[in-house]
């Protein structure tokens, strides 16, 4: 009993620490409506070519595409690439460019070796890009109608070479949100953005909704083929570009765009699959099943106390979990009661995520994503994007 209290105790400091985490976010993360500027000093805007892969997403590629087509951006391209999808996205995005000329399509129908897709995708639209920014972002997100002016002012004011955006992440079921927000919180603290506006620290970030970059300085890195065949492409561009400049940023523009990441806990367990397995586990069996344990315990420690008679520890965990509410409602206007259940449900689901994931990584050898098969090897060798290098050095020695 003794051992399981112990154990218990360790477990509920992830839920007390964690306002202070939000804390940092808050204090060190700009609000996009707080900083980006609103009007337009004399002289012409650059262009902006915002890239966009699309793979079977007839579902939301067209109320998303009409958002950024309705900006106020006077020097604006849009370059879809049709990354050989099986559904309607080709005919809807060749019905829209029809309408609006600034909209461009790309189809391809085969997937070069040694590529994933996604990253192989925003490398051809890149390749048909005349802008002078690119934007990368994704097939389902929502603007509002002046996001790309202000972007791109802000970007230009303090001479940055990247910049990201954080997303409202929103859900129809509350079972998804609890798991969106665990998934969100684990990213944030590997990330730690509360350093990525400090061009004097090596951390950078990027968002898969809204990551612009400047040409000339992304033209002079490896571009696209550096991180070609990593799942977190995102992040793996944002660390690109500040490794490379330094100046990069990023803010909470919770008002200025929005993203349904998953619309059910089903799709939410699918779609982290590939992360789960590839960056959570880092294709380590060991690792994965040691990780999606832990979270598991970490969500239960609150009820496993209260279940051998510490009523009061197991109350405290509660306090951090609700401060952490109120600071991210405040920060990024999260809903207090989906960041409270993220911490319970939230964190044993992601727990239930990674051991899936892990199993099923070892049985297939790798992870299906849209489609395609990509080998624990290949993901392996190009991974970038590094998160608990010591947890993985720990293991070894038993090995």
């Amino acid at each position: 009993m003794l051992v399981i209290k112990l154990l218990a105790l360790v477990a509920i400091v992830p839920w007390c620490i964690s306002p202070f985490f939000a804390l940092l976010l808050k204090q060190f993360v700009p609000k996009f409506e707080d900083v980006a500027p609103r009007t337009q000093p004399k002289g012409n805007l650059p262009r902006l070519s915002v890239l966009i892969p699309a793979c079977n997403e007839a579902d939301t590629i067209e109320q998303a595409l009409r958002t950024l087509l309705k900006q106020e951006y006077p020097n604006l391209e849009v370059v879809v690439v049709n990354d050989r999808s099986e559904d309607k996205t080709g005919a809807i995005i060749d019905a829209l460019a029809t309408e609006d000329p600034r909209l461009r399509t790309v189809h391809i129908d085969k997937l070069p070796t040694g590529w994933l897709g996604k990253v192989h995708a925003l490398k051809v639209a890149a390749e048909q890009a005349s802008g002078e920014w690119f934007l990368c972002s994704d097939a389902d997100i929502h603007f509002s109608k002046d996001c790309l002016k202000r972007a791109v002012l802000y970007a230009e004011q303090e001479s940055l070479d990247h910049l990201s955006l954080l997303p409202t992440m929103s859900s129809r079921s509350i079972w998804a949100r609890f798991n969106i927000v665990s998934a969100m919180r684990g990213i944030l603290l590997a990330v730690k953005p509360w350093y990525v506006n400090d061009q004097d620290r090596p951390e950078g970030l990027g968002v898969g909704a809204f990551n612009m970059v400047r040409r000339v300085a992304f033209e002079d890195t490896m571009g696209f083929e550096w991180f070609k065949m990593d799942v977190a492409d995102d992040v793996a561009l944002g660390q690109m570009m500040k490794n490379a400049t330094g100046r990069s940023h990023i803010l909470l523009a919770n008002d200025a765009i929005e993203v349904e990441w998953y619309p059910s806990v089903e799709k939410a367990f699918l779609g982290l699959e590939k992360n789960a397995f590839a960056q959570v586990a880092r294709c380590d069996f060991h690792r994965g099943m040691l990780i999606g344990g832990v979270a598991i315990w970490v969500g239960l420690a609150p009820l496993i106390l209260f279940a051998i008679g510490e009523t009061l520890w197991s109350m405290i965990p509660w306090i951090g979990a609700i401060a952490t509410g109120a600071i991210l409602n405040s920060a990024m206007g999260l809903s207090i009661i989906d960041t409270v259940g993220s911490f319970f449900f939230g964190d044993i689901m992601m727990g239930v995520v990674v051991l899936r994931s892990t199993w099923l990584g070892r049985e297939r050898g790798g992870v299906i994503w849209r489609g395609t098969v990509y080998t624990s090897e290949e993901l392996q060798a190009g991974m970038k994007v590094q998160f608990g290098d010591w947890l993985t050095d720990w293991l070894n020695r038993f090995r």
